[in-house]
């Protein structure tokens, strides 16, 4: 499944704020959130690497599922 079918989501905090913080490196007066979502369990796919990050990816067709919980 590559990028154009869904959305990859980092499995801590710290990745995501690592791969936040050097996409930002692109455009340095952009500002990025890092967000604190649950999926449900028939959503979650296998954890794999990707853009030096454990990753998963969520289907585009379940995004809408997906619940924020907190961002900061």
């Amino acid at each position: 499944m590559g990028y154009e079918f869904g959305k990859l989501f980092a499995t801590t905090y710290e990745d995501a704020y690592n791969f936040g913080t050097k996409l930002s490196q692109f455009e340095p007066n952009s500002a990025f959130k890092v967000l604190t979502v649950e999926v449900p369990d028939h959503i979650v796919g296998t954890e794999f690497y990707a853009d030096g990050m454990k990753a998963v990816s969520i289907d585009s067709e379940y995004l809408d599922e997906l619940k924020i919980l907190d961002w900061c």
